[in-house]
């Protein structure tokens, strides 16, 4: 369960900075 939860943060962190990438590029 634990490990699960870590691999959901992962995740999370991922995809947010994916998100910030994408509205940086967008952005300029």
């Amino acid at each position: 369960m634990l490990r699960k939860r870590a691999l959901i943060e992962s995740v999370h962190d991922f995809l947010k900075n994916t998100c910030q990438i994408q509205h940086t590029r967008h952005r300029s």
